[in-house]
C-alpha cells in the first residue's frame, strides 16, 4: 500500500522546485498538510451554510464556507444531484426539520430518509448523508430568561404550537426566529420532561450525528484526504510538465481512497460480505490503520489475503462483490508486503 501523504509531500516539494506554474499552489499545500483539518461547507444559497458553520464552532477542526480538501455539501432534499468528489464529501440534509414537517421527530425521520438514499444513488456521490436542523442547536445556546418563561407558558398550551402564526401571536417573533417551529416544539417537550433544554436541542438537532460522521469519514483518515486534495489541486497547473504524469500515476494507483469508498459502501449496506463484514472493516482500516489494528480479527495477513483473493473469483458473489473483495485483498497484500505478523 502506498504511503500517500509521504509521497505527496515529496511531489509537492518537487513541484515547488521544478514547476514554476504550480509552485505557489504546491507551497500553499505544503503548509496546509501539517495544519488543522479544514472542513468546507458548500451548497446553494439559503440552505443554511452559516448556521451549520456556527453549530460546528469550537470543534477540533476548522470550518470554512466554500470548498476545501473535505466538505459538507448541504442540500434541502436527498434527491438533489451532488456534483462533488465522493470520497471527500458528506452530504448534509440541511433544514431536515422542514422535510419532516417540523414535528418533534422530524430530524429522526429525515435521517431514515437519508439512510435509504445512501443505499442507492446518493451513496455513489458521497461517503454518507446526515440529517441536521442546525438552527435549534445554535439558538438553544442563546436562550434568555424571557425565552425560558415563554417555553414554560407554552408547555401548558399545546394548541399554540400547531402553527407558526399561532406561536408568533402568543410569544412574538424572537423565540420562533431563534429556534424555528421545530426547535420550539422540541424545547417545550423538554420542559415538560424536566430535561435540560440547550443540550436536548443539540441532541435532537442531529449535530452530534454530523460530528460523528466527520470523525469517521474525515478526521480518521485526514492525512490521506488532504494529500489527495493537494495532488488534485496542483494537477491543472502541471499540465504539460513532466511531473504531471507522475502525479496522475500516484492518484490513479492510490489504494487508500478505495478503502474509504468501500468502507462507506459497507456501512450504508450497498455492499455486504455477510459475517465477514467486520473483518473487512478491520482490514480496510476502519478500526485503525496500523498493521496490528487491521489484523486484529484476521490474524495472519497471508492467510487473510488468500481468503479474500478467493472471493474475487467466487461464482457465489456478484461482480460488484468480487470487485469489493479485491479491494480488501489488496489491503491484505500490502500487509504481507510490509511483513506484518500476528
Amino acid at each position: 500500500m502506498t504511503d500517500l501523504p509521504t509521497i505527496t509531500w515529496g511531489l509537492l516539494e518537487r513541484a515547488v522546485r521544478e514547476a514554476p506554474p504550480a509552485a505557489h499552489i504546491a507551497d500553499d499545500w505544503l503548509g496546509r498538510l501539517g495544519g488543522p483539518v479544514r472542513v468546507g461547507i458548500t451548497g446553494a444559497p439559503g440552505v443554511g451554510r452559516s448556521t451549520v458553520a456556527q453549530a460546528l464552532a469550537g470543534t477540533q477542526f476548522e470550518v470554512v464556507e466554500g470548498d476545501d480538501a473535505v466538505r459538507l455539501h448541504l442540500v434541502r432534499r436527498p434527491d438533489e444531484p451532488v456534483a462533488t468528489d465522493a470520497v471527500s464529501t458528506i452530504v448534509v440534509l440541511a433544514r431536515a426539520d422542514e422535510l419532516g414537517g417540523g414535528r418533534v421527530d422530524a430530524v429522526a425521520a429525515a435521517a431514515r430518509v437519508a439512510a435509504r438514499h445512501v443505499q442507492g444513488d446518493l451513496g455513489e456521490q458521497c461517503q454518507t448523508a446526515v440529517a441536521v436542523a442546525a438552527l435549534p442547536a445554535v439558538g438553544g445556546l442563546r436562550l434568555t430568561r424571557d425565552d425560558a418563561a415563554a417555553l414554560a407558558t407554552l408547555a401548558s398550551e399545546p394548541d399554540t404550537l400547531l402553527s407558526v402564526d399561532r406561536l408568533r401571536a402568543r410569544v412574538g417573533d424572537a423565540l420562533p426566529a431563534k429556534l424555528g417551529i421545530f426547535g420550539v416544539r422540541v424545547a417545550v417537550e423538554l420542559v415538560r420532561q424536566g430535561a435540560a433544554v440547550p443540550s436536548g436541542l443539540v441532541h435532537h438537532s442531529g449535530v452530534q450525528d454530523l460530528l460523528d460522521a466527520i470523525g469517521t469519514h474525515f478526521l480518521a483518515r485526514s492525512a490521506v484526504l488532504r494529500a489527495r486534495a493537494a495532488l488534485l489541486a496542483i494537477t491543472p497547473a502541471l499540465r504539460g510538465h513532466p511531473l504531471s504524469a507522475e502525479v496522475e500515476r500516484v492518484l490513479a494507483s492510490a489504494h487508500e481512497p478505495r478503502e474509504l469508498r468501500l468502507l462507506a459502501a459497507i456501512d450504508a449496506g450497498r455492499v455486504s460480505f455477510g459475517d465477514r463484514d467486520e473483518e473487512a472493516r478491520h482490514l480496510l482500516g476502519a478500526r485503525g490503520t496500523s498493521p496490528a489494528a487491521r489484523l486484529a480479527v484476521s490474524g495472519d495477513p497471508f492467510r487473510a489475503h488468500l481468503r479474500w483473493q478467493a472471493l474475487t473469483e467466487s461464482p457465489d458473489h456478484t461482480h460488484a462483490e468480487q470487485r469489493a473483495a479485491a479491494v480488501v485483498a489488496r489491503s491484505c497484500e500490502a500487509l504481507v508486503a510490509v511483513g506484518a505478523v500476528e
